[in-house]
């Protein structure tokens, strides 16, 4: 018996996760030039055409990495902006909340350091 749609939903998502954060792993470690198409689908264990079948491109994949996390990133800046605290102490909390994320999950410095990159090149 086959998949029914609910379980083909599911793999696609999955599948789209992995490639995400294979992706997010090869642009942090070889940088994003340096990355091809073919090295983030033998990463995720798919063929290049299956890859374009969720991404058209590796500007793409980047694209989507960043809209996953820049807006996470700029509601906790706005927070900081709103608070009636000295910078300093602000600066502080920011670097607290970050070490705090980079400690509980690795993809948080990996999406840091990924957005420093990019500002960079």
């Amino acid at each position: 018996m086959g998949r029914n749609a609910e379980q083909n939903k599911l793999l696609r998502e999955l599948q789209y996760a992995r490639i995400l954060a294979c992706s997010l792993n090869l642009f942090v470690s070889r940088g994003y030039a340096a990355t091809r198409i073919a090295d983030i689908a033998s990463e995720a264990g798919i063929s290049p055409g299956l890859l374009y079948h969720y991404f058209p491109s590796k500007d793409d994949i980047l694209v989507a990495l960043l809209e996953g996390s820049l807006p996470r990133m700029e509601a906790a800046a706005r927070a900081l902006e709103a608070m009636e605290k000295p910078v300093v102490d602000k600066i502080r909390l920011a670097l607290d909340a970050l070490i705090e994320g980079i400690h509980a999950r690795s993809v948080t410095g990996k999406t840091h350091l990924l957005i420093a990159q990019v500002a960079a090149s």
